[in-house]
């Protein structure tokens, strides 16, 4: 259970911090989360293409492999929130239309994974930038305080995006782009095709988004079309 005077601490020391959104790297996304009452927080910035997760628990996967399951197949909350730059809240995926979300959906959910998420859009200056994700074991767990909480920290990472906004983070996929480039070197193609033929690659063969493409860095032509 968390505590008001937690959640301003933590609001306040994250808009004093300096650099921007580089400063997400001294607040561990796992310890934010426990003061929210979460069980994890992710941030997600918009690229040139997918969202890119560059702020995310170390110690909570599910979190983590449920939004790279989304990057693969294009679909799921975080995807509708980046795209649509609206609010996206599903208080229990299993209950969820499966037409909402058809492959994300229909793929197998192990037990480590959230029930309940809210995906909340990020702007600096009106301008859309990424997504704030935050995740609960139990469905219906982000209730109104949560919830609370957890617009109060987007608000928060917003303005500190648009105090330095060429500030950025490291990137959680970095290696799913470099096995593109390796896939995009080998086969003389442009470096967009090659990311989508690496994503296609790695879902059909059911291989873990991080673990699979460095594998494909090594051998690229795996995935040849």
């Amino acid at each position: 259970m968390t505590s008001a005077p937690q959640v301003r601490g933590l609001l306040s020391a994250l808009r004093h911090a300096p650099g921007g959104l580089l400063a997400l790297r001294r607040f561990p996304a796992q310890h934010c989360a426990r003061i929210l009452d979460l069980d994890a927080v992710t941030v997600s910035l918009q690229g040139a293409g997918k969202p890119e997760l560059v702020w995310w628990p170390q110690s909570t996967p599910g979190a983590v492999d449920m939004e790279d399951l989304q990057y693969l197949l294009c679909e799921g909350p975080l995807i509708d929130a980046a795209t649509h730059v609206r609010p996206v809240l599903v208080a229990d995926l299993e209950l969820e239309p499966q037409d909402r979300w058809p492959a994300f959906l229909a793929a197998p959910a192990p037990s480590s994974w959230p029930r309940s998420v809210a995906a909340l859009p990020l702007t600096a200056q009106g301008i859309p930038i990424g997504v704030l994700t935050g995740y609960h074991r139990q469905p219906g767990g982000l209730n109104t305080q949560r919830l609370t909480n957890l617009q109060a920290l987007a608000r928060t990472i917003s303005t500190m995006a648009g105090g330095a906004p060429a500030a950025v983070p490291g990137l959680h996929r970095a290696v799913v782009h470099q096995a593109a480039g390796a896939l995009a070197d080998h086969e003389g193609m442009p470096l967009a095709d090659a990311a989508k033929i690496v994503c296609a690659h790695l879902f059909a063969t059911g291989q873990p988004l991080i673990d699979g493409s460095r594998a494909l860095i090594a051998h690229p032509e795996a995935a040849s079309p």
